[in-house]
């Protein structure tokens, strides 16, 4: 498959008119979203509004084709995308494929990245993992840091071909230094178990404060327990309580949960049973069964104005739906 190309410098006719088209399509669509998208409800048009609107889809999908000589990469992906959305055109996986086909072959790291998807999540009928392995080396070789996770996601889990770890720790290594947090904490999983590379807690710890870097909630919970733990690592109780408060904000379950008991205990923060109380129910709200074990054994041991009091933080920042 060739090489990514390099658009030339500012955007082109076809990338200007794609902002202007993409709007229109999405908002214009009336074939069924994608299983990994969310969907919205619009209320219903009038005919004449509809009509309208069907007409410049028409003329914009129209532009984009007649655009194709002059960027034929960026037009070719994004009718494959339309096609694959269903996005005011029917919905056509084949023949998303095939623009996507077309657009690899002008260069489109993007359009490799998506044909990778389609066989992975078997949206022609059932997975192929081995075409989206293809399709994902593809993508990586062309410089993309997500298809570069998602190979090492295929090589650690077999998923249909055969696992291999050391491959799959050199792929999340790549999409690490492409900044992608998942890809990073997933190598200090590996490192802080000894999974397919010798036990290294501090190598664990060094590719968590990288994923956390990069807004990973899950990771700074882990940093966090390592702190905590201090079973291999010096132990810093206060870096804890910090890392665990990033993470909580962020709305992760378990950094609740952690966070709740380092306050239940005083360790590197003052003792508070009433705030512990509201952490581990706002965790337990989020479905976190060993939080909701421990508010109710702590909440014996309040005051009914505690408890009233924590009642109201915990449905406060429910219903703001930033701790969820």
């Amino acid at each position: 498959m060739p090489k990514s190309t390099t658009s030339p410098s500012g955007p082109s006719h076809c990338a200007r008119l794609a902002i202007c088209v993409l709007p229109l399509v999405l908002a214009t669509s009336s074939g069924s979203q994608p299983p990994y998208r969310g969907t919205t409800t619009r209320p219903p048009a009038s005919a004449a509004a509809a009509d309208r609107d069907t007409s410049q889809l028409k003329d914009a999908l129209a532009s984009i084709q007649a655009s194709a000589r002059k960027d034929p990469a960026f037009a070719a992906l994004v009718l494959g995308e339309l096609r694959l959305h269903g996005a005011g055109v029917p919905r056509d996986v084949p023949e998303a494929l095939r623009w996507f086909a077309a657009a690899s072959r002008e260069g489109s790291v993007r359009a490799r990245f998506e044909a990778g998807l389609v066989y992975e999540e078997g949206l022609l009928g059932q997975p192929d993992p081995s075409l989206a392995q293809l399709w994902y080396r593809a993508a990586a070789d062309g410089g993309s840091p997500e298809a570069a996770f998602r190979l090492g996601q295929l090589l650690e889990g077999g998923h249909g071909i055969p696992t291999d770890l050391a491959r799959s720790i050199r792929w999340y290594q790549v999409a690490a230094a492409g900044r992608v947090g998942p890809a990073a904490e997933r190598l200090g999983d590996l490192s802080a178990a000894g999974n397919g590379t010798a036990r290294n807690p501090v190598a664990a710890a060094h590719w968590y404060l990288l994923a956390a870097a990069l807004h990973d909630a899950s990771a700074e919970t882990k940093l966090a327990r390592l702190y905590a733990e201090g079973k291999e690592l010096h132990e810093d109780a206060e870096l804890a309580v910090r890392l665990l408060t990033l993470a909580a904000r962020s709305g992760d379950s378990d950094a609740l949960y952690r966070l709740g008991q380092m306050i239940e205990s005083g360790r590197g923060v003052p003792r508070n049973l009433k705030v512990a109380y509201a952490l581990f129910d706002l965790a337990a709200a989020n479905g976190h069964a060993p939080a909701a074990l421990a508010a109710a054994a702590l909440e014996p041991q309040l005051r009914p104005g505690e408890l009233q009091w924590a009642d109201q933080i915990v449905a406060s920042l429910w219903s703001s739906g930033e701790w969820r």
